[in-house]
């Protein structure tokens, strides 16, 4: 296959999917930096080697667990892939890529937990096989036999298989006789059959505003976005990956496993509990290995700063990070001024950081800045905001500046390599102008095929054009994510489904968590959820909150509440109507680290969350023969 090389010594794949990269990568070709071909290291425990794979080593063992995968299915068929974290999971998403099977990544679930989410998977997805490692076996296949005790019946009747047995039979030349073969040289290996117009996984969306849905990504689209991250984060021969994002998720699997294949350069992967546990695991593997690139939502670059101990800080440097991209969640100005703050001694620099936006919908990345240099934060009016409009803060001597304190929006950059976004008026579909608030729309070649099975929603999402003469024929993706443009940098501003709407004003649920986790340093980063509800015919702001698992028998409540008020009120000129303090791990997150607001809302509303404290007054506990007398009292509260 013909190559292009670049000025930074990165020699571009002209292979037309990512199946026939990793064939060409195992053939010698492709390999950059000195790197003798190394594709992948595990951290087990987040800080020792456990295991790494070769180029090569991946594509033998890959072409094993496809050729076995094709004595049970046909290309096309869906697998679900629910291994651990760990090279398993990989050696199995390769043999799914270059067989023409479906992978359809999912995290294996907890021993005690339902398989509720897993079952809403499997029933929009049918698989015909389940695969995992050989160690999950034994605990998976009995829960699996017995799914349709917990409705999910469609679980049992796919066929589970360890795909590491075959992976590490195939590697040691013991596959039984009556397998395909796999002793035949490279040069004798046909390439992989796929096309890029084939299908090539599913990437379920992780449910913050409704049932997952499987986003169709094809082959092509996959190559498309993989050229955009390169060019967008100026990735080179030398670029070097550490993470710790779950790769069953799209910002792990196509940022951290699939761009480094991309480039044919190392990345160095560990598990997302072993960076919750101790977060300077991930900055210890990033001096370690020298990485370049390594990124996370915001929460976890402020996780790192609230564990930070200088005495765990021996020897770190940082110098070699160029790109620490944040994304998945909204970025906050004062996380990434406390986070370089914190590590400028270690030797990180403000300029790597990369703020970019994404969704699964269009592959991943969709904007992203210039590397290398620092993003830009817009001061804006807060009422303006609130608005639907960007504009300077009124001077600080006017009457004007006391109404609403100013906000601070980070830049994530432009449009990526074969992309174009536009803002529009979500209800009318007409272009907004530089400065107005509106629904994010995209377009380009890194775009889903849609939804799985899902004509209506793919027709109303992936379908939609623009209202104007310029616009006419062209197929915009509606994100469901606010923004603005400005300068033609984009800015990110919340979610139109999570909006808080009081008395005619618009507020961001992310501002006023902002405002409640950092004016009150017992509650957890990151876990808080904020939503309205109605109550007595009117909306009213909830805030539910986690508490540290450090403080959880010693906080205060009532002052809890008052600093939260006080903050909100403070912040966003809004009134807070009710605090709930919940247990450790109880705010529910998506995979990418988005919070579930409206399952949050569902749980509140029906009392079944694990509360430690809540401002309002507890309701009685009422007779079931009263009941049905002060149903209406309890719907007219917003609480039923």
């Amino acid at each position: 296959m013909n190559a292009r090389s670049h000025a930074d010594g990165f020699v571009e794949t002209q292979a037309p999917t990512l199946a026939h990269r990793l064939d060409e990568l195992a053939r010698g070709r492709g390999v950059h930096g000195g790197h003798d071909g190394l594709a992948y290291v595990f951290l087990g425990d987040g800080e020792h080697e456990d295991s790494r794979l070769t180029y090569a080593q991946l594509a033998t063992r890959a072409r094993a667990i496809g050729r076995h995968l094709l004595d049970m299915a046909r290309p096309g068929d869906r697998a679900l892939l629910m291994h651990p974290p760990g090279m398993s999971f990989i050696e199995a998403f390769f043999g799914c890529l270059m067989s023409g099977i479906v992978a359809v990544p999912a995290y294996p679930p907890r021993r005690n937990q339902s398989l509720d989410r897993l079952g809403a998977i499997v029933g929009g997805c049918a698989p015909r096989l389940i695969l995992v490692a050989e160690e999950q076996r034994g605990q998976l296949e009995p829960r699996f036999a017995n799914a349709g005790d917990e409705g999910v019946a469609a679980i049992a009747c796919a066929q589970v298989t360890a795909t590491d047995t075959i992976a590490n039979m195939a590697a040691t030349g013991t596959l039984p006789t009556g397998t395909h073969p796999t002793g035949t040289s490279l040069a004798d290996t046909p390439p992989p059959a796929v096309r890029p117009n084939d299908l090539a996984f599913l990437q379920f969306t992780s449910g913050s505003t409704g049932d997952p849905k499987g986003v169709m990504l094809h082959h092509g689209a996959l190559m498309a976005n993989q050229r955009l991250i390169r060019h967008g984060m100026g990735h080179g021969a030398n670029t070097v990956f550490a993470g710790w994002l779950p790769l069953y998720h799209d910002m792990g699997l196509v940022g951290n496993l699939l761009q480094p294949l991309y480039l044919g350069i190392p990345s160095v992967l560990m598990a997302p509990a072993a960076f919750l546990q101790k977060p300077m695991r991930w900055l210890r593997a990033i001096s370690d290995w020298r990485a370049t690139t390594a990124g996370s939502p915001d929460f976890g670059y402020d996780l790192c700063v609230r564990r930070f101990r200088a005495d765990a800080c021996a020897g770190l440097d940082l110098s070699s990070w160029t790109v620490a991209y944040n994304s998945a969640e909204p970025v906050r100005a004062d996380t990434l001024a406390r986070f370089a703050r914190t590590f400028a001694p270690y030797g990180f620099r403000a300029e790597a950081f990369y703020p970019c936006y994404g969704m699964a919908e269009t592959t991943l990345m969709i904007t992203g800045g210039r590397q290398g240099v620092a993003p830009p934060v817009l001061t804006v009016d807060g009422v303006a905001l609130d608005r639907g409009l960007l504009m300077p803060p009124p001077p600080a001597d006017t009457p004007a500046a006391t109404l609403t304190p100013p906000r601070r929006l980070v830049g994530c950059g432009q449009a990526g390599l074969g992309l174009d976004i536009a803002i529009a008026d979500p209800e009318t579909g007409q272009r907004l102008g530089d400065g107005r608030v509106g629904e994010i729309r995209v377009a380009g070649s890194s775009l889903a095929r849609g939804y799985w099975q899902r004509l209506d929603q793919t027709a109303q999402v992936f379908g939609q054009p623009l209202t104007g003469a310029s616009d006419t024929g062209r197929a915009w993706l509606k994100t469901g994510d606010l923004g603005a443009i400005m300068d033609g940098e984009l800015y990110v501003t919340g979610r139109i489904k999570d909006l808080i709407i009081i008395r005619g004003r618009n507020h961001y649920p992310q501002d006023v968590e902002a405002a409640i986790t950092n004016a009150c340093p017992d509650l957890a980063a990151g876990a808080a959820a904020a939503v309205s509800v109605e109550t007595g015919g009117a909306e009213s702001v909830v805030a539910m909150v986690e508490v540290e698992r450090e403080r959880m028998r010693r906080f205060d409540g009532p002052m809890l509440y008052g600093d939260a008020m006080e903050a909100v009120a403070t912040a966003l000129e809004l009134r807070l109507d009710r605090l709930v303090v919940l247990r450790p791990n109880t705010i529910l997150k998506t995979s990418s680290g988005r919070v579930r607001r409206r399952e949050m809302r569902r749980r509140l509303l029906d009392g079944t969350l694990d509360v430690l404290w809540d401002s309002a007054p507890p309701r009685p506990v009422v007779p079931a023969d009263a009941r049905t007398e002060v149903m209406a009292d309890i719907i007219a509260e917003g609480l039923g």
